[in-house]
């Protein structure tokens, strides 16, 4: 969220986001795909969990290949959420990508590029307006690409 200052546990972070932010956020059910509009000049996506308020961010960073998508999930390190997964699929009529990825835990977002864990997008598929529809769906445990 731009302009947030927000420290505290990440618990009281879920509520911190949904009570503050709530315009700024995509509710999500696990399991469940979720259709998401998205422009290539916007960074960056949250969702949150509708019962227990898990935070996922998307990011898109704009390389000379194309675009890199990345979902991470903001948890602390220890294990005790265990595995959040996410499938992604992005096309029009003529073409589909799918990438099913383990999300990474993180403590606060950042403005680098993954190295690894990503959905490249070449820029011979991007679409001219810059606007394409997307799904994810967000997972426990281990996902599969087929959930899409």
């Amino acid at each position: 969220m731009r302009d947030c200052n927000y420290t505290g546990s990440y618990k009281n972070l879920y509520t911190h986001v949904s009570a503050i932010h709530q315009d700024d956020l995509i509710l999500f059910t696990w399991d469940t795909s979720l259709k998401v509009p998205w422009s290539t000049s916007k960074k960056t996506t949250v969702f949150q969990e509708k019962k227990d308020g898990e935070l996922i961010v998307m990011q898109v960073f704009s390389g000379s290949h194309g675009l890199t998508v990345s979902a991470s999930c903001i948890a602390p390190l220890a294990p005790i959420q265990g595995v959040i997964s996410c499938s992604l699929k992005l096309g029009n009529s003529a073409v589909r990508l799918k990438q099913a990825l383990v999300l990474k835990k993180i403590q606060r977002v950042s403005d680098e590029e993954p190295e690894d864990g990503f959905l490249l997008i070449p820029s011979y598929l991007l679409p001219s307006d810059g606007n394409w529809k997307m799904r994810i769906c967000i997972s426990r445990g281990l996902t599969r690409v087929n959930h899409l």
